[in-house]
This record gives structure tokens, C-alpha cells and sequence, in this order.
């Protein structure tokens, strides 16, 4: 239904989401990114999520499980982002900062902001955007699917594409996904990483200190891009001899684990495996940019739209 629809992108999101598609690389290979189907598990009663974190505390852990933290810190899922929604018109947010506790978070311990849509409620709703959410059925208790098991509200997406068309703080595009193009840029197959001395356990790697690598010998841009959108982050821990082992991996992991609930072994080991999906040559480090810090370069990209 969405491939028909105009819907309006602020400028950031745009380029953010017009830099994902094929590719032709400098050796003539064609490269594409490659993404999990739509995320249709129920959690606690609502849809729109890859599946729990852990299972519960009287069952053995699937093997498939092991593995959904990663795509909870690198893609959002709808159902984090509904769950948002709905903390936001509770009884609870009208005190203006509530940490609510997401569906998702393992027994004794919370998630935080590596997990994408996460985030606590530090303002108070205005009354007419609480109405307006209210108004589609949605509640803190209640979140109307146009498509079950999808977090999916088309009510409240057009209703919001509408707000957005009234911003002039961002130039504003009008554009139904078809037209968004199947090409993509090569700073998808830059590898970044954060700077080891300048990890912190309190400071998530998205907004750290980072440098790029790459094989081929790419143009600024590309860097600038890489740095600021992050497409191919590695996720490492800080280096503190200290601190407990699990809350060395708050830099990157979506729980914050703790020295009595310590993190599971399975998701240091595979925090990175989906880096591996890109051809392994392009893991070589052959050129390397200068470390910048990767929060500062995305907001001069906003500031310069």
C-alpha cells in the first residue's frame, strides 16, 4: 500500500534512506544491502517485533534468539516505536520524565537507548498531540493495527506525514517509496569502528569517536557519509579493567546488563555477525580516514540542510 503513497520526508531522513540500495564498486562487483523480513512477532500482546529478547526464565534459549539483539540495535522494529507511542499518552509521562520499562527488557534489568526507538519520556505531551494519538485508538493500554501484527497505523502515519509537511525547518520532499530509486551510496561498504581509547560504557558508539576503513580508495563524501549515517558499524565494548565485563558492553549493547544479571556470552561473541554479510574482502583495512566524532558530524549535516 505504502509503494503508491506520498509521504513527506524531511530532508536528513531522506538522504539517510536514499543512501541504501545497489551499488557498483571500484572492482566491478555489484553489491546490494540485504534486510530481515518485516518484524511480525507479539510481545506482550503487541505486534511489530522480531521476537523477545530472551526467553522466559523457566525455558531453554532457542538458538534463534540468540541473535535478535543485533537486530534490535541495527534496524528499528515498529513494535519499540509503537511501545514509544503509547508510553507517551500514559498517566505516567504527564510528570514530564518517565523511564518506562520496554516490553522487550529481560527480568532484573532495563534496556536503554542502543535498543532503536528506546529512549525515556523527558517532556510532558502536548495536549492536542495526545488527543490526536488518542483519536486513532491508541492508549497506553491499546495500539490499533491497520495490518495485525505490525505496529502498523496508517491513521496516525499520514497524520504525521501531514505535520511534517508543515515544518520549515528542513526542506521538505513529497515522494512514495517507489520513487525513492534502487541506487544506493558506497559508503555502504565503508566499515566504521569506534576508536578504542575513546570508548565508554555511558556513551552509546553511534555517538563516539569512530574512523572508517575501506579496500578501495573512496571519495570525502562517501567518508562523510559513512561517518554520519554509520551504515557498517562495528560494536565494541570499552576497555576498563575496573568495571564489571558487562557493563563494559552498555556501549553497544541494547541491556544493560549487570554483574548480577550478566550479559549472555552468545551476544559478545556475535555482536558483529551481521557485518559479515558483506563480501569479506571489503572487511580489509586498506585505507583509513581520520577518527571524527560520529554524533558532531551528524549534527553539522543537520545544521547544514
Amino acid at each position: 500500500m505504502f509503494a503508491s503513497t506520498s509521504l513527506a520526508y524531511p530532508e536528513p531522513i531522506y538522504l539517510y534512506i536514499k543512501a541504501l540500495g545497489k551499488i557498483v564498486t571500484k572492482s566491478g562487483k555489484h553489491i546490494k544491502p540485504e534486510f530481515p523480513p518485516m518484524p511480525t512477532e507479539t510481545v506482550n500482546g503487541f505486534g511489530g517485533y522480531y521476537g523477545p529478547l530472551v526467553a522466559p526464565p523457566d525455558e531453554q534459549q532457542p538458538v534463534e534468539l540468540t541473535e535478535n539483539h543485533n537486530l534490535y540495535e541495527e534496524i528499528p522494529a515498529l513494535g519499540v516505536l509503537a511501545e514509544a507511542v503509547r508510553q507517551s499518552v500514559s498517566d505516567n509521562a504527564n510528570n514530564g520524565h518517565y523511564a518506562y520499562t520496554s516490553a522487550l527488557a529481560p527480568p532484573g534489568v532495563k534496556c536503554n537507548s542502543n535498543l532503536l526507538g528506546y529512549a525515556p519520556i523527558t517532556n510532558t505531551r502536548p495536549s492536542h498531540a495526545k488527543n490526536t494519538i488518542l483519536s486513532y485508538g491508541i492508549t497506553e493500554h491499546m495500539f490499533t493495527e491497520s495490518v495485525p501484527g505490525t505496529a502498523i497505523n496508517y491513521e496516525l502515519i499520514y497524520s504525521v506525514s501531514k505535520m511534517i509537511e508543515r515544518t520549515r525547518r528542513f526542506k521538505i520532499l513529497n515522494l512514495t517509496p517507489s520513487n525513492l530509486g534502487e541506487t544506493g551510496s558506497k559508503a555502504q561498504i565503508i566499515v566504521t569502528r569506534p576508536s578504542p581509547d575513546k570508548i565508554n560504557h555511558e556513551i552509546p558508539c553511534i555517538k563516539s569517536v569512530v574512523y572508517n576503513e575501506s579496500l578501495t580508495r573512496e571519495t570525502l563524501v562517501s567518508y562523510g557519509v559513512a561517518t554520519a549515517f554509520s551504515f557498517q558499524m562495528f560494536k565494541e565494548p570499552e576497555i576498563n579493567s575496573q568495571l564489571d565485563q558487562s557493563v563494559l558492553h552498555h556501549s553497544w549493547c541494547c541491556v544493560d546488563w549487570d554483574e548480577q544479571h550478566p550479559i549472555p556470552a552468545t551476544w559478545i561473541n556475535n555482536r558483529n555477525d551481521r557485518r559479515n554479510i558483506m563480501p569479506p574482502q571489503y572487511l580489509i583495512q586498506v585505507f583509513r580516514g581520520m577518527p571524527q566524532n560520529a554524533k558532531d558530524c551528524r549534527s553539522r549535516v543537520v545544521q547544514n540542510l
